[in-house]
């Protein structure tokens, strides 16, 4: 905050006032990246494919991807005996500019080729928000996440919502042993269409621990669900997971 840029000096006094007025710890941060074009998006090599009349090539002109984003969290912990909870609410705006794309397109010599351009734009409001309770050997967590997805690609606008929400019992037992169950929802809509994709995961989770080595054993079960009317199990997994 030493006055180089226009907008993190005012970031301080914000959060510090926010932190004030809630009695809460407060974290205000802004976030700006900029990520380059891969290699293969810029060099300029023609792959040709004969068999399809094909090629694609790279476009040495791209501009790299611009992000912004702004972020508010709030933070509490209690305690009341042997009793703990503590929480973390947090609220993001992303938006990022110059979003590169893949296109194909035809020509008179190649019927088809594609390269890459800079034509896109994307907007995310995103919420968290986690909770965990603690009481002697017995942990319950608490996630949940949201958020509305604005985009353009190409001239073509499209918008998601996207929700998640898990919840995780866990028992830390004698001896090193421990385990927990934990269950999770993901629903992703596609407002345009008003398509839903949806998958439901449960988990069974058995640990042991031998001072700096711990087996995991997991059972894991998938339900997907697309466009409301279509039930699949997607497979149930049993394995070990070793960890040092």
């Amino acid at each position: 905050f030493g006055g180089k840029e226009d907008f993190p000096s005012l970031i301080a006094p914000q959060a510090a006032a926010a932190a004030l007025k809630t009695g809460k710890a407060v974290r205000l941060m802004l976030d700006r990246k900029l990520n380059r074009p891969s290699g293969n998006q810029l060099f300029p090599l023609v792959l040709l494919d004969p068999e399809s009349q094909s090629y694609q090539k790279g476009n040495p002109e791209l501009h790299p991807v611009l992000s912004h984003e702004v972020s508010l969290d709030f933070i509490s912990n209690h305690r009341v005996d042997d009793h703990e909870f503590s929480y973390n609410a947090r609220l993001s705006y992303n938006m990022q500019n110059d979003l590169i794309n893949s296109i194909s397109a035809t020509d008179d010599a190649v019927p088809h080729y594609m390269t890459y351009e800079n034509n896109g734009d994307s907007k995310i409001l995103n919420a968290d928000f986690m909770a965990l309770y603690r009481y002697r050997q017995f942990i319950l967590s608490v996630t949940a996440n949201g958020y509305h997805k604005q985009q353009i690609l190409g001239g073509a606008e499209s918008k998601f919502n996207y929700y998640n929400l898990s919840i995780h019992p866990q028992f830390n037992l004698a001896d090193g042993w421990h385990g927990g169950v934990q269950a999770t929802y993901y629903s992703k809509v596609k407002l345009q269409s008003g398509t839903l994709s949806d998958c439901c995961l449960t988990q069974m989770t058995v640990g042991k621990q031998w001072r700096h080595l711990f087996v995991y054993f997991y059972d894991r079960v998938t339900m997907h669900k697309q466009a409301l009317d279509k039930s699949i199990v997607d497979g149930r997994k049993l394995f070990t997971y070793y960890e040092m």
